[in-house]
């Protein structure tokens, strides 16, 4: 049993750490050939053929299977009650199947994130791509705080939008972050030779986190905004997560007249897969609230002014 237990943990930490890099469309195992793994072949249209053969294999992977089996049998050999025996089955594959299910989202997981990858390496001086997430609520908090201030407290709904451009083809100086609106925007450099980004944060007193406030109040402000930083502009890449502002039948077939008001047309929808970790909105939404923080145990007061 301890031998069974410890190769248990060792096909768990290989699914946590090691299985993502493996994973490949031209792999020749074939648990970590993507190209296989999704294809469909009941389905032609969903179907795509291997270039490469599937002639080799991977211990790491080989001894979960293995594994799994040694415990079936123990099962089998060990367990003499009917009703045990046919209980530890049963929960013996569910938790197969739920070992199956992680991996595959695994999986899916390394394929959906190659579409960013790709979009990053074809930006040009007319393409940029932006992540868009709501972040958590915020509370309203002070350095000072009274009784009937931890009362009765209504979150601030905080967007954040990341937008990225190929640095290659544009000149730094473009990125002009003097915006008479309510949004704060802040250029960083991430690579002088390759990128850079400007992060939008929309800070709302009360609004509902529909399709309507993200197209109308929010994603039409960042296209006019990119619009007079960046004139040659003319494509944008959007990438969310799976909330139903983002992939609801309303925010698909506003493409157009966002084009029309805008000028700038939305080449590709993209989504992350669920569980996927932490993206870039994330990320900056942490850092803006540590600043926040950061400010207000300075015994300062924290004050959002609304441009309406």
């Amino acid at each position: 049993m301890t031998s069974i237990k410890q190769d248990l943990q060792d096909s768990r930490n290989y699914s946590k750490s090691d299985y993502k890099v493996h994973v490949s469309p031209n792999n020749r195992v074939v648990d970590h050939c993507s190209t296989y793994a999704l294809s469909n072949t009941a389905d032609k249209c969903w179907c795509q053929s291997c270039d490469h053969r599937h002639d080799q294999q991977c211990d790491r992977c080989e001894l979960l299977k293995v594994t799994l089996i040694k415990i079936q049998t123990v099962i089998e050999d060990y367990v003499t009650d009917l009703g045990a025996h046919d209980r530890l089955l049963h929960r013996l594959r569910q938790q197969i199947q739920y070992v199956q299910d992680w991996k595959a989202h695994l999986l899916r997981t390394i394929h959906q994130d190659q579409t960013r990858v790709d979009i990053l390496d074809n930006l040009n001086e007319e393409t940029v791509m932006a992540d868009v997430d709501w972040a958590m609520k915020w509370l309203p908090v002070k350095y000072r705080k009274s009784s009937k201030d931890q009362l009765v407290k209504c979150g601030l709904s905080w967007h954040i939008a990341y937008v990225i451009c190929n640095n290659s083809s544009t000149n730094s100086k473009s990125f002009d972050t003097s915006f008479d609106s309510d949004v704060s925007a802040h250029m960083h450099i991430l690579d002088e030779s390759n990128y850079e980004n400007k992060i939008f944060c929309h800070v709302f007193d009360q609004c509902v986190q529909n399709a309507t406030t993200v197209i109308s109040s929010i994603i039409r402000h960042i296209f006019l905004c990119l619009r007079q930083t960046l004139p040659n502009i003319k494509f944008l890449h959007l990438r969310s997560d799976n909330a139903g502002c983002y992939h609801g039948s309303e925010s698909l077939l506003s493409v157009v007249q966002i084009f029309k008001e805008t000028g700038i047309w939305i080449k590709s929808i993209d989504f992350s897969d669920p569980q996927s970790g932490k993206g870039p909105c994330d990320r900056c939404a942490a850092v803006i609230k540590c600043s926040i923080r950061r400010f207000i145990n300075e015994k300062m007061i924290v004050q959002i002014q609304l441009n309406f």
